[in-house]
């Protein structure tokens, strides 16, 4: 009398090799697909920390920047000092004076009560974790681009007193 549940000519030890095999074949298919995922959450997060720490580098240059009699190049380096505590290089920091009247340029000869804005800006494959620069081959899609491109920023702005 022959079993249902059993194939001619199949043993119950080979039938457990072979799902073995199936099984390390699905894992090999689906687990760089997860990885992928996994590793680009945690370089969102990075990148979300970086955003963070750019902004508090501009509170600080704006900090400084409110004192009168504080240069441009003071402001600068209040932010970029900053940075370099965290490791982050790269990056540059720009003053911007919003009630200045026409092309002033030195923060020292704004008067009080104007408005300054200090944005700090990284490019982003100075930050990452992940390799730029990557091509991948999608069929029907070509290549694409994969990593880091662009810039990071952080801004704020305070009025002089």
């Amino acid at each position: 009398m022959m079993h249902r549940d059993r194939e001619p000519g199949v043993t119950n030890g080979s039938r457990k090799w072979v799902r073995r095999a199936a099984t390390a074949v699905e894992f090999a298919v689906v687990a760089p697909v997860l990885l992928f995922v996994l590793f680009n959450i945690i370089e969102y997060g990075r990148q979300l920390m970086v955003m963070e720490l750019l902004t508090d580098a501009a509170r600080r240059g704006c900090r400084q920047a409110i004192l009168e009699g504080t240069t441009t190049q003071q402001i600068k380096d209040a932010a970029t000092n900053y940075l370099s505590g965290f490791g982050i290089s790269g990056d540059s920091a720009q003053v911007i004076i919003n009630d200045g009247a026409g092309n002033v340029t030195e923060a020292q000869n704004v008067p009080a009560y104007s408005e300054l804005s200090v944005v700090v800006t990284v490019p982003t494959s100075d930050v990452s974790w992940m390799p730029s620069g990557l091509q991948i081959y999608i069929p029907g899609l070509g290549n694409l681009g994969i990593g880091a491109s662009g810039t990071l920023q952080g801004q704020f702005t305070m009025r002089r007193e």
